[in-house]
Parts: C-alpha cells; sequence; structure tokens
C-alpha cells in the first residue's frame, strides 16, 4: 500500500509543507508481540542473578549512543533496533487515535485503500472485547 496521505495523517510520514500530524510517530512500543520484537530488537544479555550471560559484548564496553535503547523483558536485555533506508517510521495508534488522525487530515475511512479499511474494522470488532492498537512502519 502507497498512500502518502494515509502515511502523513498517520504519523507525519510524507507529509506536505504546511501539514502537522495530529499525533507524530512514537517508535516501537516496548510491549511490541514477539515475532515483530525480535524482527526489530537484539537480545545482549539474558540470564539474571550473579552470572547474567551478555550476547553483544561491545554493547557493555562501550557507551550506548543518543539513539540506542535497552529494552527490559523479564530478565533479558535487548537493544532496540534502528531505523533505517529499508525500515522506519515506527509508530503505533489506537483505534481512537487512528480516527482523530484521519479526520484532522481530512481523510475518509471510505477513500482508503481496502487493506486499511479491513485493518480499522477488524480493529474496532477486536476491541469490543481487547484493547487494540495498530502498530506500522514503512519500507521500500
Amino acid at each position: 500500500m502507497r498512500d502518502y496521505r494515509l502515511f502523513a495523517a498517520l504519523s507525519g510520514e510524507r507529509k506536505s509543507i504546511g501539514f502537522e500530524e495530529l499525533i507524530p510517530a512514537r517508535g516501537i512500543p516496548d510491549d511490541l508481540g514477539s515475532v515483530a520484537f525480535n524482527q526489530h530488537h537484539t537480545l545482549i544479555l539474558e540470564g539474571a542473578g550473579d552470572e547474567p550471560r551478555c550476547l553483544y559484548n561491545h554493547v557493555r564496553r562501550l557507551q550506548l549512543r543518543p539513539h540506542e535503547v535497552v529494552v527490559k523483558r523479564g530478565a533479558a536485555e535487548y537493544l532496540r533496533g534502528q531505523e533505517s533506508s529499508a525500515c522506519h517510521g515506527f509508530s503505533y495508534l489506537t483505534l481512537e487515535e487512528i480516527q482523530r488522525c484521519l479526520a484532522h487530515a481530512g481523510l475518509e475511512l471510505e477513500k482508503t485503500e481496502l487493506d486499511f479499511q479491513a485493518t480499522v474494522a477488524a480493529m474496532g470488532k477486536l476491541a469490543e472485547v481487547y484493547e487494540t492498537r495498530l502498530v506500522f512502519w514503512y519500507d521500500f
């Protein structure tokens, strides 16, 4: 899907001059599901107690760069993946936030791509029982 008006509405990605997004891109959420989490994070420390096993030694020897973030999950630590030329603009929105962003940009859901409409419809149905959010990023 390549709908740049939608990208701009959701996170400011590919926005035109003068347009200010309602909710700027937030990055990768810390509690991302395990499949996507493992695609965008590197395990650097596992185990707990007296002898944790360091898997990414240079992170421990060097100071982290300002854009690098360590995320803890249980006893393990992960280095958060960084945006690259192939994958960028990480963010997430709830259904209500998506609706507000579309309205802010003057976009009607019915005029977006069918796969996005289906995603929003599924989120609406799931939101009757669960907390939902759309986690997204852009690639080339």
